[in-house]
């Protein structure tokens, strides 16, 4: 399966993409850096620059990722398939329009709120047995918390995100697939893609 591949024949791809954007992570630093010592317009090009590196980081780190853990492609086969796949065909609107990291955020967020809450009452029920030598106890078990509760959840949203970006990429490479194993299914999403993107031939 596509784990297995991960983990043997394509971790060389893995690992190669994953210094390829540390590079540019590395790269965005710097101009963020030299971004401090510069005037206005300089500020400006420097800006832009830090954006680009950025996209180019998010661009390969996640879609070239999904093309070498089903396919089995190498690093720059796959970032080569991803350039085809959003950018030739016009897909780029898809990408400015996937909410999906955003919404998975915000489970993130409310999970980490509610495990905040848990500490808080939890702090101010043993206040006055287990943790009476406990300075700001609902405040650190409130930090605690939260921290463990949104890290731990975004772990697992990160798993449901990479799902989501192998339907697409499995969709749109070769939806009659999906119409033969699960035809309700493929009318489902041939209709909500027609509806929502009109004018993206797929």
């Amino acid at each position: 399966g596509s784990f297995s591949r991960a983990a043997t024949t394509s971790l060389g791809s893995i690992c190669f993409g994953a210094l390829i954007v540390a590079v540019l992570e590395a790269m965005k630093t710097l101009v963020e850096k030299a971004r401090e010592d510069r005037d206005n317009a300089l500020k400006c090009l420097v800006d832009c620059l830090i954006s680009c590196l950025d996209a180019a980081a998010q661009y390969l780190n996640r879609w070239a990722f999904t093309y070498i853990g089903i396919y089995g492609y190498s690093f720059m086969e796959a970032g080569h398939k991803v350039y085809n796949l959003f950018t030739r065909r016009g897909l780029t609107t898809l990408l400015n329009d996937n909410l999906i990291g955003r919404v998975l955020f915000l489970g993130s967020l409310m999970v980490g709120l509610l495990t905040c809450g848990i500490g808080v009452l939890l702090a101010f029920a043993l206040q006055h047995s287990y943790l009476k030598d406990v300075e700001d106890a609902p405040s650190l078990l409130g930090g605690a918390g939260f921290v463990v509760g949104f890290f731990v959840t975004d772990v697992m949203m990160n798993v449901v995100s990479a799902a989501v970006a192998a339907i697409l990429v499995c969709f749109l490479e070769d939806s009659q697939a999906l119409a033969i194993t699960h035809p309700d299914y493929h009318s489902y999403l041939s209709a909500a893609w027609s509806m929502r993107f009109p004018d993206i031939n797929w």
